[in-house]
C-alpha cells in the first residue's frame, strides 16, 4: 500500500477544491488534491458548463427560427442535431477540465485520483484504480460538493425518469418532458428542450416558479415561458408516476384538484444537497448534526486543523461562492489570516430571458425595516436592447433611502448574467446610486440600463418619461 504525506490535503476537485489547490500553490505550500471522478467537479462536468453549452445552442436555434422580423428568413425549417451538439459539449468540457488539471499541477499541487475517507484526524484512506493508498496530512480542506435530491417515489432510472446529469447527455430529443421542480436547474433545462422542439410541462410545489426570486422578474420570465408553449403548474405536487404504452403518466395534486399528465420523460430537479456521507468525518473528530458542515468566517470547522468550502457548507450552492470560500480556506490553512464575509453573493438563472440578482430586494429591505428607494429602467427604452431584438425585462436598483448606498439589484433580460457584475461591485463597495448614475457608460450598450436605473432612484433618469402632473 503506497503512502503519501502532505502539509495540506484537499478533498474534492470542483470549483472549491481546484481553486484551493491553485491558491496553495501560489502561496508555496505543499498540497495534495484528491478527486474521485473528474477534475472540475459537478460544475465543469455535469452542471454549469455543459448546461450552458446546450442553452447557448437552444438560443441560437430559437433566434434563427424567429428571425423573420429582422429579415432572417427560412429559419422555421431548422432542426437540432443533438448528437453533434453533445459532441461539441464534450469538447468544451474536456478542454476546461484538462486545463484545470494542468493549472493545479503547474502551481505545484499534486493530484491523486481516487475516493477518500478519513481514518483518523490526520490520515485518509484513498481508494484508487491501483488499490488503497494512505495520505497523512497536517491540515485538510474538505470540498466534496453536493448531489441531486431524489424523490423516493420517482426513482431515477436514466431512461424514463431522469435527473439533471442524464438530461445533459440524452441521445435524442424527447417529444414531451415533465420537469418536476420550477427552480433554476429545471427551468434552464426545460427551456432548452422546449427550444429543441419538446413539449414541456413544469410542476412546482410552491406558489411561484423560482421561489425566493423577485416577483417582478418572475413575471417577465413566466410570460416568456407561456409564449414558448411551456405549461407551468404552480402550487402543484406530484404524487407518483407509472409507465404506460403512451409514456409516463404522472399523478398530480394542484389548486384545482387531481390532474394527470403524460410525458415521454420526467426530469426531477427538486434541488441539491451537500455531499459528505462517505467521508467518515467523525473519524477525523468532526461530528456533523446538520445537513451541512458548519464553518466560521475563516472557513474553519469545529476541528481546528480541518477547513471546509463550497456546497458542503450550505446555501447558496453556487460555484462562485465555492471558489471564494476556497481561497479563504486556503489562505488561513497556509497561515495567512483571511475572512469570508461578502456583503452579497450574486445568483443567475440562465433562462431566456435571464434573471440575475444580488443583495436585498425591496420586500426583503422592508421586512428588515430598512428605508429604501427604488429605481427601475425598462430594457424596452434602451437602444441596444431594441437593436438586438431583446427588449423584454428591466434593471432595478434598491438603494438605502438615507445613505443612498445601493443595497441590491434585480435584473431580468438578455445578458442579465453579465450586467449583474456592476451591481455586485456597487453592493460590495457600498457605491451610492448617485455616483453610479453619474458614471459615464458607453453607448449603445445594455449597461446604460444600469446607469439609468441608478438615476431613476432619484427620479433623474434621462430616458424615462416623467410622471404626469395631476
Amino acid at each position: 500500500m503506497e503512502a503519501h504525506n502532505t502539509d495540506i490535503l484537499i478533498i474534492g476537485g470542483g470549483p472549491a477544491g481546484y481553486v484551493a489547490g491553485i491558491r496553495l500553490g501560489q502561496l508555496g505550500v505543499r498540497a495534495l488534491l484528491i478527486e474521485q471522478e473528474h477534475m472540475g467537479g459537478t460544475c465543469l462536468n455535469i452542471g454549469c458548463i455543459p448546461s450552458k453549452v446546450l442553452i447557448a445552442a437552444g438560443r441560437k436555434l430559437d433566434e434563427a427560427r424567429n428571425g423573420a422580423a429582422c429579415g432572417i428568413m427560412g429559419g422555421e425549417g431548422l432542426s437540432l442535431n443533438l448528437p453533434k451538439l453533445m459532441e461539441f459539449k464534450e469538447g468544451v468540457v474536456n478542454k476546461l477540465t484538462s486545463g484545470v488539471r494542468q493549472l493545479v499541477k503547474a502551481n505545484g499541487t499534486k493530484i491523486l485520483d481516487g475516493s477518500a475517507r478519513f481514518v483518523s484526524p490526520g490520515e485518509v484512506a484513498v481508494q484508487t484504480a491501483e488499490g488503497e493508498q494512505r495520505v497523512t496530512f497536517t491540515k485538510a480542506i474538505v470540498c466534496s460538493g453536493s448531489e441531486p435530491v431524489d424523490l423516493p417515489f420517482l426513482p431515477v432510472d436514466g431512461e424514463h425518469i431522469i435527473n439533471s446529469r442524464s438530461a445533459l447527455s440524452l441521445t435524442s430529443i424527447p417529444k414531451s418532458l415533465m420537469v418536476v421542480g420550477g427552480g433554476v436547474i429545471g427551468l434552464e433545462l426545460g427551456q432548452f428542450y422546449a427550444m429543441a422542439g419538446t413539449q414541456v410541462t413544469v410542476v412546482e410545489a410552491l406558489d411561484q416558479i423560482l421561489p425566493g426570486i423577485d416577483n417582478d422578474c418572475v413575471k417577465v420570465l413566466a410570460r416568456a415561458l407561456k409564449k414558448q408553449g411551456i405549461t407551468v403548474h404552480t402550487s402543484t405536487r406530484i404524487l407518483g408516476a407509472e409507465k404506460t404504452a403512451e409514456g409516463m403518466v404522472a399523478r398530480l395534486e394542484g389548486k384545482k384538484g387531481p390532474l394527470e399528465v403524460t410525458a415521454e420523460k420526467i426530469l426531477v430537479t427538486v434541488g441539491r444537497r451537500p455531499f459528505f456521507k462517505n467521508l467518515d468525518l467523525h473519524l477525523a473528530g468532526l461530528e456533523v448534526t446538520t445537513p451541512f458542515v458548519p464553518v466560521n468566517e475563516r472557513m474553519e470547522t469545529s476541528v481546528p486543523h480541518i477547513y471546509a468550502a463550497g456546497d458542503i457548507t450550505g446555501n447558496p450552492l453556487l460555484a462562485h461562492r465555492a471558489s471564494a470560500q476556497a481561497e479563504i480556506a486556503a489562505e488561513n490553512a497556509a497561515g495567512h489570516p483571511a475572512t469570508y464575509n461578502p456583503l452579497a453573493v450574486p445568483a443567475v438563472c440562465y433562462t431566456t430571458p435571464e434573471i440575475a440578482t444580488v443583495g436585498l430586494t425591496e420586500t426583503e429591505a422592508e421586512a428588515k425595516d430598512i428605508p429604501v428607494k427604488v429605481g427601475k429602467m425598462m430594457l424596452g427604452a434602451v437602444g441596444r436592447a431594441l437593436a438586438g431584438g431583446h427588449d423584454q425585462g428591466f434593471v432595478k436598483y434598491v438603494a438605502h433611502a438615507e445613505t443612498d448606498e445601493i443595497l441590491g439589484a434585480q435584473i431580468v433580460g438578455n445578458e442579465a448574467s453579465e450586467l449583474i457584475s456592476e451591481a455586485l461591485l456597487a453592493v460590495e463597495r457600498r457605491i451610492t446610486a448617485h455616483d453610479l448614475g453619474r458614471t459615464m457608460h458607453a453607448h449603445p450598450t445594455l449597461g446604460e440600463a444600469a446607469m439609468e436605473a441608478a438615476r431613476a432612484v432619484h427620479g433623474e433618469a434621462i430616458h424615462i418619461a416623467p410622471a404626469r402632473k395631476k
